[in-house]
């Protein structure tokens, strides 16, 4: 469902799953905790619990699955230069170095992922993060990020469940108030 590549015909021997290519694009590496063996099927492997790694570097902070990973990484995108401002302090355990075997499952993992690695940059490289081009990336503003996207969905999934109502009356979500001027 997630796989792309030039040529449909040619399946997965060649190309990229696309949520993977899009963190790698922005500089991220998945890390899946599980001991999942590679052969099996890309997309249940997606479906897992997993970490961020960057670099050498992996946050000890577990997402849902990647399409989470993906949404915050994004929000950190969208937000970066107003997180600076956003307090979050982030403990030195949260940051670990990437020990070797944790490196080589990142790798076989992306050998089994993004087969085309060049395919995946030209088709994402105009939609990068611009964090990535005119800052150094920090552990804290991205931790930041990841407090500040879980406050924002609450506050979506809030104003959903109270425009449920129009919704059901009015085939809407929007409060349309009636002008009162009449």
């Amino acid at each position: 469902m997630y796989w792309f590549s030039q040529d449909q015909a040619s399946d997965e021997l060649l190309g990229f799953n696309i949520c993977w290519a899009r963190l790698h694009v922005l500089g991220y590496d998945v890390y899946l905790a599980q001991d999942n063996n590679c052969d099996s099927d890309a997309s249940l492997l997606l479906t897992e619990p997993l970490r961020l790694a960057r670099g050498t570097e992996l946050l000890d902070h577990e997402f849902v699955n990647i399409l989470h990973a993906i949404q915050v990484v994004h929000f950190y995108c969208w937000k970066a230069s107003a997180l600076q401002s956003f307090k979050v302090r982030v403990g030195t355990s949260k940051i670990v170095e990437l020990s070797k075997s944790q490196a080589e499952k990142v790798s076989d993992l992306k050998s089994l992922l993004l087969k085309d690695t060049e395919l995946a940059e030209t088709i994402f490289y105009s939609l990068t993060c611009r964090e990535n081009e005119l800052h150094c990336f920090d552990w804290t503003n991205f931790v930041a990020a990841i407090a500040a996207w879980e406050d924002y969905a609450w506050k979506l999934r809030k104003e959903i469940r109270s425009s449920l109502a129009y919704w059901r009356a009015h085939q809407s979500l929007y409060n349309v108030q009636s002008d009162k001027r009449l």
